[in-house]
């Protein structure tokens, strides 16, 4: 016999939902932080471009002509790129960390939403137990109802001969 289970109420379905609702706005939040991180590491690899190419331009640029003006502004640019370099490496190193809390904290909403799933399943199963057991004792109590009211239908053995 399989359970009705439309008369299922699960006394936690607030939780359960408030748990969804909490690993859905984790992963979000997840997803900003890696956009973050993407963002970073563009910005990172746009500045180390640009000092290679302006590293490239200044050396060929001293080559022909000892300018120390020209050098001085070349090698305070430089500088100036390696700061930025510098700076942009650290942005990207705290949005890894940021984005490395958000996966713990995806990990942890995610892990109490299955404690909670876990739990409904046992209040299912051991609901769906009981409305079997209660619909083949209500079966049981039918067919005693039945053979009492009626009387006990005997196959004769032998056929009875018409006059």
């Amino acid at each position: 016999m399989s359970a009705d289970l439309r008369s299922f109420a699960y006394p936690l379905e607030a939780l359960l939902q408030k748990q969804q609702w909490q690993l859905d706005a984790a992963l979000s939040d997840l997803g900003l932080a890696q956009l973050a991180v993407e963002r970073a590491r563009d910005n990172l690899n746009s500045l180390l471009s640009e000092h290679a190419s302006a590293v490239t331009a200044s050396s060929q640029s001293v080559l022909p002509r000892l300018d120390p003006v020209q050098l001085r502004q070349d090698l305070a640019y430089l500088a100036y790129l390696n700061e930025r370099v510098c700076l942009q490496r650290a942005v990207l190193e705290q949005t890894e960390r940021h984005r490395e809390e958000m996966r713990r904290a995806c990990r942890q909403c995610q892990l109490k939403l299955e404690l909670v799933e876990r739990h409904r399943q046992g209040c299912l199963d051991a609901y769906r137990e009981r409305e079997q057991i209660r619909q083949i004792n209500d079966a049981d109590l039918d067919w005693l109802a039945h053979s009492q009211t009626r009387p006990p239908v005997i196959p004769s053995l032998s056929k009875r001969e018409e006059p």
